[in-house]
Protein backbone atom coordinates (compact mmCIF):
# COMPACT_ATOMS: atom_id res chain seq x y z
CA UNK A 1 0.00 0.00 0.00
CA UNK A 2 1.47 3.41 -0.97
CA UNK A 3 1.77 6.34 1.42
CA UNK A 4 -1.15 8.23 -0.13
CA UNK A 5 -3.50 5.31 0.41
CA UNK A 6 -2.32 4.72 4.00
CA UNK A 7 -2.72 8.41 4.84
CA UNK A 8 -6.23 8.48 3.37
CA UNK A 9 -7.29 5.41 5.40
CA UNK A 10 -5.88 6.84 8.63
CA UNK A 11 -7.58 10.20 8.18
CA UNK A 12 -10.87 8.58 7.18
CA UNK A 13 -10.73 6.52 10.38
CA UNK A 14 -10.29 9.63 12.52
CA UNK A 15 -13.32 11.28 10.94
CA UNK A 16 -15.57 8.18 10.88
CA UNK A 17 -14.73 7.35 14.49
CA UNK A 18 -15.89 10.78 15.58
CA UNK A 19 -12.47 11.68 16.94
CA UNK A 20 -12.23 14.66 14.58
CA UNK A 21 -14.37 16.42 12.01
CA UNK A 22 -13.08 16.74 8.48
CA UNK A 23 -12.58 20.54 8.78
CA UNK A 24 -10.60 19.96 11.98
CA UNK A 25 -8.36 17.42 10.27
CA UNK A 26 -7.78 19.77 7.31
CA UNK A 27 -7.01 22.73 9.59
CA UNK A 28 -4.54 20.62 11.58
CA UNK A 29 -2.77 19.55 8.41
CA UNK A 30 -2.65 23.12 7.11
CA UNK A 31 -0.97 24.23 10.34
CA UNK A 32 1.44 21.32 9.99
CA UNK A 33 2.56 22.69 6.62
CA UNK A 34 4.41 25.36 8.66
CA UNK A 35 6.03 22.86 11.03
CA UNK A 36 9.79 23.49 11.53
CA UNK A 37 10.51 19.82 10.76
CA UNK A 38 10.68 18.98 7.06
CA UNK A 39 9.30 15.40 7.44
CA UNK A 40 6.23 16.79 9.22
CA UNK A 41 5.65 19.35 6.48
CA UNK A 42 6.07 16.70 3.81
CA UNK A 43 3.64 14.35 5.55
CA UNK A 44 1.02 17.11 5.86
CA UNK A 45 1.38 17.76 2.13
CA UNK A 46 0.83 14.07 1.37
CA UNK A 47 -2.14 13.82 3.74
CA UNK A 48 -3.87 16.86 2.23
CA UNK A 49 -3.47 15.43 -1.26
CA UNK A 50 -4.88 12.13 -0.01
CA UNK A 51 -8.01 13.89 1.25
CA UNK A 52 -8.81 14.99 -2.30
CA UNK A 53 -11.38 17.63 -3.16
CA UNK A 54 -12.70 17.73 0.41
CA UNK A 55 -9.61 19.75 1.38
CA UNK A 56 -9.93 22.33 -1.40
CA UNK A 57 -12.29 24.92 0.22
CA UNK A 58 -10.14 25.19 3.36
CA UNK A 59 -6.95 25.42 1.30
CA UNK A 60 -8.41 28.24 -0.77
CA UNK A 61 -9.41 30.13 2.37
CA UNK A 62 -5.91 29.69 3.76
CA UNK A 63 -4.39 31.25 0.64
CA UNK A 64 -6.50 34.37 1.22
CA UNK A 65 -4.75 34.82 4.59
CA UNK A 66 -1.37 35.32 2.87
CA UNK A 67 0.52 32.45 4.55
CA UNK A 68 4.35 32.18 4.61
CA UNK A 69 6.02 31.62 1.25
CA UNK A 70 6.69 27.87 1.60
CA UNK A 71 3.18 27.22 2.91
CA UNK A 72 1.70 29.20 0.02
CA UNK A 73 3.75 27.26 -2.52
CA UNK A 74 2.74 23.93 -1.02
CA UNK A 75 -0.94 24.90 -0.98
CA UNK A 76 -0.75 26.12 -4.59
CA UNK A 77 0.86 22.82 -5.58
CA UNK A 78 -1.86 20.82 -3.84
CA UNK A 79 -4.61 22.89 -5.46
CA UNK A 80 -2.95 22.47 -8.84
CA UNK A 81 -3.31 18.71 -8.40
CA UNK A 82 -6.76 18.58 -6.80
CA UNK A 83 -8.75 21.53 -8.17
CA UNK A 84 -7.54 21.90 -11.76
CA UNK A 85 -8.25 19.61 -14.69
CA UNK A 86 -4.95 18.22 -15.96
CA UNK A 87 -5.36 19.09 -19.63
CA UNK A 88 -2.97 17.94 -22.33
CA UNK A 89 -2.40 20.67 -24.89
CA UNK A 90 -1.86 18.40 -27.88
CA UNK A 91 -3.65 15.31 -29.11
CA UNK A 92 -0.34 13.49 -29.51
CA UNK A 93 0.45 14.00 -25.82
CA UNK A 94 -3.03 12.81 -24.90
CA UNK A 95 -2.80 9.69 -27.05
CA UNK A 96 0.55 8.77 -25.52
CA UNK A 97 -0.82 9.24 -21.99
CA UNK A 98 -3.96 7.24 -22.77
CA UNK A 99 -1.94 4.40 -24.28
CA UNK A 100 0.30 4.29 -21.20
CA UNK A 101 -2.54 4.47 -18.66
CA UNK A 102 -5.30 2.57 -20.47
CA UNK A 103 -7.73 5.36 -19.63
CA UNK A 104 -10.25 6.61 -22.20
CA UNK A 105 -9.51 9.89 -23.93
CA UNK A 106 -11.71 13.00 -23.71
CA UNK A 107 -10.98 15.66 -26.33
CA UNK A 108 -12.61 19.07 -26.05
CA UNK A 109 -12.36 20.90 -29.38
CA UNK A 110 -13.45 24.48 -28.89
CA UNK A 111 -13.11 28.06 -30.12
CA UNK A 112 -10.43 29.37 -27.80
CA UNK A 113 -7.56 28.27 -25.61
CA UNK A 114 -7.71 27.59 -21.87
CA UNK A 115 -7.04 31.29 -21.26
CA UNK A 116 -7.54 34.46 -23.30
CA UNK A 117 -10.02 35.34 -26.03
CA UNK A 118 -12.63 32.66 -26.66
CA UNK A 119 -16.21 32.10 -27.74
CA UNK A 120 -18.94 32.59 -25.16
CA UNK A 121 -19.45 28.82 -25.08
CA UNK A 122 -15.78 28.32 -24.21
CA UNK A 123 -15.86 31.06 -21.58
CA UNK A 124 -18.89 29.45 -19.92
CA UNK A 125 -17.18 26.06 -19.89
CA UNK A 126 -14.01 27.54 -18.41
CA UNK A 127 -15.70 29.61 -15.72
CA UNK A 128 -18.68 27.44 -14.77
CA UNK A 129 -18.30 23.83 -15.86
CA UNK A 130 -14.60 23.13 -15.40
CA UNK A 131 -14.39 24.82 -11.99
CA UNK A 132 -16.78 22.27 -10.43
CA UNK A 133 -14.72 20.18 -8.02
CA UNK A 134 -16.66 16.95 -8.50
CA UNK A 135 -16.26 17.17 -12.26
CA UNK A 136 -12.56 18.05 -11.93
CA UNK A 137 -12.05 15.06 -9.66
CA UNK A 138 -13.98 12.71 -11.97
CA UNK A 139 -12.13 13.73 -15.13
CA UNK A 140 -8.70 13.60 -13.49
CA UNK A 141 -9.36 10.14 -12.08
CA UNK A 142 -11.00 8.47 -15.06
CA UNK A 143 -9.80 10.22 -18.22
CA UNK A 144 -6.87 11.55 -20.11
CA UNK A 145 -8.12 14.95 -21.26
CA UNK A 146 -7.06 17.10 -24.20
CA UNK A 147 -7.91 20.74 -24.87
CA UNK A 148 -7.91 21.40 -28.62
CA UNK A 149 -8.12 25.04 -29.71
CA UNK A 150 -9.95 25.28 -33.04
CA UNK A 151 -8.48 28.76 -33.68
CA UNK A 152 -5.30 28.86 -35.79
CA UNK A 153 -2.07 29.90 -34.03
CA UNK A 154 -1.86 33.67 -33.56
CA UNK A 155 -5.54 34.27 -34.34
CA UNK A 156 -6.28 35.55 -30.83
CA UNK A 157 -3.45 38.11 -31.15
CA UNK A 158 -4.91 39.38 -34.43
CA UNK A 159 -8.39 39.76 -32.92
CA UNK A 160 -6.94 41.61 -29.94
CA UNK A 161 -5.63 44.43 -32.15
CA UNK A 162 -7.68 47.65 -31.77
CA UNK A 163 -8.44 47.72 -35.51
CA UNK A 164 -10.17 44.35 -35.25
CA UNK A 165 -12.31 44.91 -32.16
CA UNK A 166 -15.45 45.01 -34.32
CA UNK A 167 -15.00 41.27 -34.83
CA UNK A 168 -15.83 40.71 -31.19
CA UNK A 169 -19.49 40.96 -32.20
CA UNK A 170 -18.98 37.92 -34.41
CA UNK A 171 -17.93 34.38 -33.58
CA UNK A 172 -15.70 35.40 -30.66
CA UNK A 173 -17.87 37.76 -28.58
CA UNK A 174 -16.38 40.02 -25.96
CA UNK A 175 -18.58 38.74 -23.17
CA UNK A 176 -19.08 39.88 -19.62
CA UNK A 177 -19.81 37.89 -16.49
CA UNK A 178 -23.57 38.37 -16.94
CA UNK A 179 -23.43 36.72 -20.37
CA UNK A 180 -21.51 33.76 -18.97
CA UNK A 181 -23.90 33.33 -16.02
CA UNK A 182 -26.96 33.49 -18.28
CA UNK A 183 -25.64 30.93 -20.76
CA UNK A 184 -27.70 27.72 -20.65
CA UNK A 185 -27.26 24.05 -21.44
CA UNK A 186 -27.15 23.01 -25.07
CA UNK A 187 -26.10 26.37 -26.51
CA UNK A 188 -22.95 26.79 -28.56
CA UNK A 189 -23.25 23.71 -30.79
CA UNK A 190 -20.05 23.45 -32.84
CA UNK A 191 -18.25 26.09 -30.76
CA UNK A 192 -17.47 23.30 -28.28
CA UNK A 193 -17.33 19.66 -29.31
CA UNK A 194 -16.50 16.87 -26.89
CA UNK A 195 -15.21 13.59 -28.27
CA UNK A 196 -14.87 10.64 -25.91
CA UNK A 197 -12.56 8.01 -27.31
CA UNK A 198 -10.97 4.68 -26.59
CA UNK A 199 -7.29 4.92 -25.57
CA UNK A 200 -6.25 4.50 -29.21
CA UNK A 201 -8.22 7.62 -30.19
CA UNK A 202 -11.38 6.17 -31.78
CA UNK A 203 -14.64 7.98 -31.04
CA UNK A 204 -17.11 6.12 -28.82
CA UNK A 205 -19.29 9.03 -27.64
CA UNK A 206 -19.85 12.60 -28.80
CA UNK A 207 -21.76 15.68 -27.66
CA UNK A 208 -21.51 19.36 -28.37
CA UNK A 209 -22.25 22.78 -26.96
CA UNK A 210 -22.20 24.07 -23.40
CA UNK A 211 -23.05 21.77 -20.52
CA UNK A 212 -23.43 22.57 -16.85
CA UNK A 213 -21.03 20.59 -14.68
CA UNK A 214 -23.61 17.99 -13.64
CA UNK A 215 -24.75 17.39 -17.22
CA UNK A 216 -21.14 17.24 -18.46
CA UNK A 217 -20.34 14.68 -15.78
CA UNK A 218 -23.32 12.55 -16.84
CA UNK A 219 -22.08 12.59 -20.43
CA UNK A 220 -18.59 11.65 -19.25
CA UNK A 221 -20.07 8.74 -17.25
CA UNK A 222 -21.82 7.48 -20.39
CA UNK A 223 -18.63 7.78 -22.41
CA UNK A 224 -16.64 5.90 -19.80
CA UNK A 225 -19.19 3.07 -19.79
CA UNK A 226 -19.09 2.84 -23.57
CA UNK A 227 -15.27 2.87 -23.69
CA UNK A 228 -15.23 0.11 -21.08
CA UNK A 229 -17.71 -1.96 -23.11
CA UNK A 230 -15.50 -1.66 -26.18
CA UNK A 231 -12.43 -2.71 -24.21
CA UNK A 232 -14.23 -5.68 -22.68
CA UNK A 233 -15.44 -6.84 -26.09
CA UNK A 234 -12.05 -6.23 -27.71
CA UNK A 235 -13.59 -4.13 -30.48
CA UNK A 236 -11.28 -1.11 -30.51
CA UNK A 237 -10.27 -1.60 -34.15
CA UNK A 238 -13.48 -3.11 -35.56
CA UNK A 239 -15.38 0.00 -36.64
CA UNK A 240 -18.56 -1.62 -37.94
CA UNK A 241 -18.97 -3.98 -34.99
CA UNK A 242 -18.28 -1.06 -32.62
CA UNK A 243 -21.07 0.95 -34.23
CA UNK A 244 -23.51 -1.93 -33.90
CA UNK A 245 -22.59 -2.46 -30.27
CA UNK A 246 -22.89 1.21 -29.37
CA UNK A 247 -25.94 2.24 -31.38
CA UNK A 248 -28.39 1.48 -28.58
CA UNK A 249 -26.13 3.03 -25.97
CA UNK A 250 -25.73 6.22 -28.00
CA UNK A 251 -29.47 6.61 -28.43
CA UNK A 252 -29.93 6.02 -24.70
CA UNK A 253 -27.37 8.75 -23.98
CA UNK A 254 -29.27 11.22 -26.17
CA UNK A 255 -32.48 10.25 -24.38
CA UNK A 256 -30.88 11.02 -21.03
CA UNK A 257 -29.80 14.42 -22.32
CA UNK A 258 -33.34 15.15 -23.42
CA UNK A 259 -34.54 14.47 -19.87
CA UNK A 260 -32.18 16.95 -18.23
CA UNK A 261 -31.67 19.77 -20.74
CA UNK A 262 -33.65 22.76 -21.94
CA UNK A 263 -36.60 22.55 -24.33
CA UNK A 264 -34.58 22.97 -27.52
CA UNK A 265 -32.72 19.75 -26.72
CA UNK A 266 -36.00 17.81 -26.77
CA UNK A 267 -36.37 18.52 -30.49
CA UNK A 268 -33.34 16.39 -31.39
CA UNK A 269 -34.50 14.18 -34.22
CA UNK A 270 -33.72 10.53 -34.88
CA UNK A 271 -32.04 11.59 -38.13
CA UNK A 272 -29.67 13.84 -36.24
CA UNK A 273 -28.95 11.05 -33.80
CA UNK A 274 -28.00 8.86 -36.75
CA UNK A 275 -25.54 11.51 -37.94
CA UNK A 276 -23.85 11.46 -34.55
CA UNK A 277 -23.67 7.67 -34.71
CA UNK A 278 -21.72 7.99 -37.95
CA UNK A 279 -18.78 9.22 -35.87
CA UNK A 280 -18.55 6.04 -33.80
CA UNK A 281 -15.32 4.14 -34.39
CA UNK A 282 -13.76 6.98 -36.39
CA UNK A 283 -10.28 8.23 -35.40
CA UNK A 284 -10.58 11.57 -33.61
CA UNK A 285 -7.45 13.17 -35.09
CA UNK A 286 -8.92 14.23 -38.48
CA UNK A 287 -12.27 15.20 -36.92
CA UNK A 288 -10.78 18.05 -34.89
CA UNK A 289 -8.71 19.56 -37.69
CA UNK A 290 -11.51 21.55 -39.37
CA UNK A 291 -14.58 23.30 -38.03
CA UNK A 292 -16.97 22.03 -40.65
CA UNK A 293 -16.34 18.32 -40.86
CA UNK A 294 -18.28 17.13 -37.80
CA UNK A 295 -22.08 16.75 -38.06
CA UNK A 296 -23.89 19.15 -35.75
CA UNK A 297 -27.23 18.60 -34.02
CA UNK A 298 -28.90 21.32 -36.02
Amino acid sequence: MNRFAFAAIALTFLVSAGRATLPEVVDRLIRQLDDPRFPARRQADLDLRALGIEAVPSLRKELEKRPPLEVRRRIEGILEELAVIRWNDTLDDGLRAAAASGKPLLVLSTLGARTGIASLTTQALRQRTFTDLELVDFLNKHYVVVWHNQLPPGFEDILALPANQFLMAGPLPHSGDDDVVAYHDGRGAGNARTFICTPDGRVCHYFEGFREADAYRKEAHVGREVARAIRNRGLAHDKEETRRLLAGRAFAAVSRRMDCHAGDEKSISRLRNRRVLDLLGEPVAPLIQMLGNVPAYG
